[in-house]
């Protein structure tokens, strides 16, 4: 996945804050690599986007933020990932106080949010009984 900055851009990145900050992101299904050395900040308060050709890695690194690679008992994250300064890739956070975070994240639900946090909820009954 190549990760790029938009040049036309008037907003300072590297003096803004960042919301989410992954470093040296490798993400590995048994032996295969799916995700190689990502490093990206995404600032607070500005749109987004990942764009990249089918099967470049957007949404197994969408599946890191959200942990959903959690889930798949060959997957193994390696790196730093950081939600508000948060390391969220820490073996022992516990699920509960993730949810949380992201319930904060979502103030305004529409019907997929409210979908994508009972599927959260359910892997956290699981995650906490592990």
């Amino acid at each position: 996945m190549n990760i790029q900055t938009d040049p036309k851009s008037n907003i300072d990145i590297k003096n803004t804050s960042h919301i989410i900050e992954a470093k040296d992101v490798d993400v590995f299904y048994g032996s295969k690599q799916a995700l190689d050395n990502i490093t990206i900040d995404i600032p607070e308060n500005q749109v987004t986007s990942l764009i990249g050709p089918s099967g470049c890695g957007k949404s197994t690194f969408l599946r890191c933020i959200n942990r959903m690679n959690d889930l798949v008992p060959i997957c193994r994250v390696n790196g730093d990932i950081r939600i508000s300064g948060q390391d969220i890739t820490h073996q022992k956070l516990m699920w509960s106080l993730y949810v949380q975070m992201l319930v904060w994240y979502f103030k305004n639900q529409t019907r997929f949010q409210n979908l994508f946090l009972k599927m959260l909820l359910t892997a956290q009954k699981f995650m906490d009984s592990v």
